[in-house]
């Protein structure tokens, strides 16, 4: 199965965490996209073997590393191994492929936790569609969450 690795591109730091980075612009900090790496290429995006590799990758993978955070809509932080991820659609052509996923994951709520607290729900199931672009080489790919 695949790990996941972050890919920052033209700096030597180290793999481990996603990057939160970005490019500095008249003052302001624009986003960069993570690029995140595979350790070997996906196999041939037309096979079933596809499939399943990917999904492994996407089970396997922690929230941090798929930035799962950006899909948060109730929860102010995902659980770890909550995440249950669904092929959706797959398109490919000269520049890649392009994946839709569905994930359904367990946020958590930031508070006190006390008595009194309005909400007394802890935790919230949510659910999420993303687009993955994995490049032509099938080694790196994009992420972004609907």
């Amino acid at each position: 199965m695949p790990a996941v690795q972050p890919h920052h591109p033209g700096t030597n730091q180290s793999a481990g965490s996603v990057s939160r980075s970005g490019i500095m612009i008249n003052h302001y900090l624009l986003p960069v996209p993570n690029m995140l790496e595979f350790d070997r290429p996906l196999p041939d995006p037309t096979t079933e073997e596809f499939d399943r590799e990917l999904l492994a990758l996407l089970h396997s993978a922690s929230p941090a590393q798929l930035s799962l955070e950006r899909a948060l809509r109730q929860g102010s932080a995902v659980i770890a191994g909550s995440a249950s991820w669904t092929l959706l659609g797959r398109e490919t052509d000269a520049g890649g492929v392009t994946v839709r996923v569905g994930v359904f994951f367990t946020s958590q709520i930031a508070g006190c936790s006390c008595a009194d607290d309005p909400n007394p729900a802890d935790t919230l199931n949510e659910f999420s569609e993303a687009v993955i672009k994995i490049a032509p080489d099938r080694y790196s790919f994009e992420i972004r969450y609907l």
